[in-house]
């Protein structure tokens, strides 16, 4: 079941035509928030060995640099995988928190004024935020497609101490090199959620196999039909859910009923199946039957 929700998450297609779908799947909120959990799980993972770039600069009269930058906490707060639009999903994240450490130098220079120091510092981040559009799709196969786009990130509280050093030095470039770390740490964050979605999570569903081997003969064809609707009791995604001859993909000369509404929501997942998966089974195996008769 969680292989089934986590898969059909990304299973969504552009309308390709008018036509009833043989099945239709339907994620609910409860199944949604498995695949977050698993994000998140995800995320924080990678964040806490993100790797963070050395903080240099210069600024009135003094050299300093940041570096050593060492993420020593990270917890992700709430996250969650809402409707956004139609055919998008919105993932939110809340209350991050943020321990950073790390080692700090400078050179002051004024006139014949000299001074160097060096020493540790840390640096707690609160309540940040991610927010990112997870755009759903199709390619030209009927196979699913994702995208992640538009990262926004936000920021709350900075507390930050240094250790060491002249305080009147220190808070002529602290508060700019603190930023900057902020900043490098927001940025390269919004690159690991677009990352898992972006390629993790495409390679998985550009893999799919959207033609079955049914027997030596036929196969079913469960291509993405039409476009998802995305609402707030379901996910909906309609396949196409035929049978066909592997060489000689003729249709049916009769379309899908069309199923009725859903607003169930206590299970995880939903899963339609019309007759007319099993009545195009039928005809296949009945123009088998007349083929050998004759």
């Amino acid at each position: 079941m969680w292989l089934l929700i986590i898969f059909s998450l990304f299973i969504f297609s552009k309308c390709l035509s008018a036509r009833n779908p043989g099945i239709r799947l339907q994620i609910t909120p409860r199944g949604i928030n498995i695949v977050n959990t698993v994000a998140a799980v995800l995320v924080s993972k990678n964040a806490k060995t993100m790797k963070i770039t050395n903080q240099a600069g210069r600024d009135i009269n003094v050299e300093y640099e940041l570096k050593d930058i060492k993420i020593k906490k990270f917890q992700l707060g709430k996250s969650s995988i809402t409707r956004y639009t139609a055919n998008s999903l919105k993932w939110t994240a809340e209350n991050i928190d943020l321990d950073i450490d790390g080692q700090y130098q400078y050179k002051y220079r004024r006139f014949s004024v000299k001074y160097s120091d060096k020493g540790s510092f840390t640096v707690n981040f609160s309540k940040m935020a991610f927010k990112i559009q997870i755009q759903l799709g199709t390619d030209s196969s009927g196979r699913p497609a994702v995208r992640a786009s538009q990262c926004v990130h936000a920021y709350g509280p900075i507390k930050y101490v240094f250790h060491g050093g002249k305080d009147w030095i220190l808070k002529l470039f602290a508060e700019k090199a603190i930023q900057g770390i902020r900043n490098k740490f927001q940025n390269n964050l919004c690159v690991i959620v677009k990352t898992l979605v972006d390629k993790n999570a495409q390679r998985t569903v550009s893999n799919v196999n959207v033609k079955i081997p049914l027997g030596n003969s036929m196969m079913v064809d469960y291509r993405l039909l039409s476009y998802p609707s995305v609402s707030t009791y379901h996910l909906e995604v309609d396949f196409k859910g035929t049978v066909l001859w592997r060489y000689g993909q003729t249709e049916a000369p009769y379309s899908a009923a069309s199923f009725p509404s859903n607003y169930d929501t206590t299970k995880m997942a939903y899963i339609a199946i019309s007759d007319y998966l099993f009545n195009t089974m039928f005809i296949k195996l009945t123009d088998t039957t007349c083929l050998c008769s004759t």
